[in-house]
């Protein structure tokens, strides 16, 4: 087994950040995101739903009233193809960080294992 040293494991986690900066996936989740922040009117539309998420969290899922304000505001985004758009660039991204994750908690389970 090859021992690294700390700086040694900073500089790969740095490369690693590099990587993920220097792909599409990335870039074009960048580049959605630049233009969902300056559509206003979804904007605000998006920070309702995270509004009104927390509030019916805060009932205990039982305001039926807040489900279906959150409902229908979620339809009317679910049809705006820059949202959808914006949806499904950040879940490809998220995706490829939780194989990172997961590939790094693989490896360091086995590096612990093995001892």
């Amino acid at each position: 087994m090859v021992m690294l040293s700390n700086e040694e494991i900073i500089k790969k986690a740095y490369d690693l950040v590099n990587i993920i900066k220097n792909s599409d996936t990335y870039k074009d989740y960048i580049k959605i995101r630049a233009l969902v922040a300056k559509d206003s009117l979804l904007l605000n539309e998006i920070n309702k739903v995270k509004a009104l998420q927390k509030d019916y969290v805060k009932s205990a899922y039982l305001d039926k009233t807040i489900e279906e304000e959150l409902n229908e505001i979620l339809e009317r985004l679910q049809e705006n193809t820059l949202y959808q758009d914006y949806i499904a660039k950040e879940r490809a991204l998220n995706n490829i960080l939780i194989m990172i994750k997961e590939g790094l908690n693989t490896t360091i389970d086995e590096l612990i294992n093995t001892d």
